[in-house]
């Protein structure tokens, strides 16, 4: 997690997710000129040092990741108390969502 980053060259915008440690906003990327999900994870959220190691691992994991069906992790950093996570915007949502929207899907969606 980089102490370099900043939010400045994103413009935030609402909320589109929340989860156990924060939030998720849709934000703007100035300089690559793109839609973005921002996660915002306040860190005294986390109760314990096993939760903090856990989100690093996970940061770094899908930092490596690189697949079309995985959601792309840019950049995270850490700034004033929260981390901060810039991700590809998937504009019709997450998997959960597609699932409980069709009910049943087929083998070939699958």
């Amino acid at each position: 997690i980089s102490n370099n980053m900043s939010l400045e060259n994103y413009r935030i915008g609402r909320t589109i997710g929340r989860g156990t440690f924060g939030i998720v906003k849709l934000a703007y990327d100035e300089i690559n000129k793109q839609k973005v999900a921002i996660k915002v994870m306040k860190t005294s959220k986390f109760r314990t040092q096993k939760e903090v190691r856990r989100v690093k691992i996970e940061v770094k994991i899908s930092k490596m990741m690189n697949h079309p069906n995985i959601v792309r992790t840019h950049e995270v950093f850490e700034e004033k108390g929260r981390i901060f996570i810039v991700m590809e915007y998937c504009s019709k949502g997450d998997l959960f969502d597609y699932i409980k929207q069709k009910k049943k899907l087929s083998e070939s969606e699958c």
